[in-house]
């Protein structure tokens, strides 16, 4: 058998789960099958303070004129 493809599988609950595809090298037939590899799937990055903070001033409505924003106020100094 020749392994001829390797993807992830999703359809699981939990990761490192893949999809093995092997061919025979007599008659060309193909086989799937599921493996566990083990490995963790990288973690999702956050996104940072920062850019939390830019994104609630760019839909916070509009202040009155030395008024401070709540992004402001939050903002580490």
């Amino acid at each position: 058998m020749l392994l001829v493809r390797v993807a992830p599988d999703n359809t699981m609950i939990s990761s490192g789960y893949e999809r093995y595809t092997l061919q025979c090298l007599g008659c060309f037939e193909l086989e799937e099958h599921l493996v566990f590899n083990g490995a963790k799937s990288p973690p999702t990055p956050s996104p940072s303070l920062d850019a939390a903070l830019d994104t609630l001033e760019s839909v916070a409505e509009p202040q009155e004129a030395g008024a401070t924003s709540l992004a402001e106020r939050l903002r580490p100094r």
